[in-house]
Parts: C-alpha cells; structure tokens; sequence
C-alpha cells in the first residue's frame, strides 16, 4: 500500500469513516454503537454492536461459521478492533478472527498481509465459503484504505490539508518506536 504505516493504523483505529468509505460495514454495525476498552500501553481498541442478532460482518449480514468459542451472550452481538502496537490490526469477529500485520517498507510504503481464523467445525458445513460470504472486509478494504495514499514524505493523506497529528498519534510517537 502507498501509505505510511502509521496512518494505516491510525485509520483501522477509528470509525468515524466508516459511514463513507465503508458504508456496508456501517450498516452492521454503526459506528457509534460501542467504546474502548483497551487504551493502555501498547493497545487501542474495543466493541461496536452488530445490530442484527446472530449477525456477522460478511456480505450477507449472517455468520459465516459456528462461533469460534464459547461466547458471553453479550459478545455473540460485537466485533471487537484492536490496535496492537506496533504493526498489528486485530478483529474479534464471533464467526472468524481476522489479523492484519502491518510490514513497513519505506516511509511511504507499507505490506499488508491478512489473516482469517474460523472454527474448525466451520470446514466441515456445506455451502463454508470463506472468500464468499465472509467477504465483506475484503471487498470493502481497498476503497477503505485508498484514501490513505501518502505523499511521498508520508507525512499527508492524499486529498485533504496538512495538519498537526491527533492525540492518538502523538501518543504512537511518544512511545518512541524508531520507525518512521
């Protein structure tokens, strides 16, 4: 991705651009519907509701697989994001895990390599297609992070002004990781 790293997990770490640039994700699970819960040391992160019961983020709006545990009731309705510093995106997902590492390559560039964990029994239910139903992150990704294409200090998002970085970001610096 033509994008510096911390810019992509600064995105993954917020939802307010969801409504726009993930407008499928934004009707499962809106992006006002949860909160932090880890915010100390090197994690960020926490719950948005699903809104339809025994719902999933897939293209169908249903799960995809057998939960992957043994869920509180409360969590068989959330999908929890969390940033895991330094380079790891983590979704909780009740039918999949899904990870994201993040490999920076130059100040501009950065690998993104994706992971999915179902449960095992998933393999064994007719019609599991994991590159079908449980698509809907992976089809939505690319116009999610196109607009964090980077200028070649990387340093800006292309298409919008020049600003300070916000206090998440600043926080990401004081931590002192020495990259860029």
């Amino acid at each position: 991705m033509h994008a510096n790293w911390k810019l992509v997990f600064q995105n993954f770490s917020e939802c307010l651009h969801c409504p726009i640039i993930h407008p499928g994700l934004a009707k499962l699970t809106p992006y006002t519907s949860g909160e932090n819960d880890l915010f100390d040391g090197p994690y960020l992160g926490g719950y948005m509701v699903i809104t339809a019961p025994g719902g999933s983020l897939t293209m169908s709006g249903r799960a995809c697989g057998p939960a992957v545990g043994d869920l509180p009731a409360e969590d068989q309705n959330r999908v929890y994001f969390y940033t895991i510093f330094p380079n790891l995106l983590l979704s909780l997902h009740p039918d999949y895990v899904m990870f994201h590492t993040l490999w920076p390559q130059a100040p501009d560039q950065t690998r993104i390599t994706c992971e999915w964990l179902f449960h095992p029994d998933a393999f064994g239910q007719p019609g599991f297609r994991p590159g079908g139903r449980c698509a809907l992150l992976g089809r939505d990704q690319p116009a999610g992070l196109a607009h964090l294409r980077a200028e070649p200090r990387g340093d800006r998002v292309a298409g919008l002004p020049a600003r300070g970085p916000t206090r998440r970001a600043r926080a990401f610096q004081r931590r002192g990781t020495g990259s860029s």
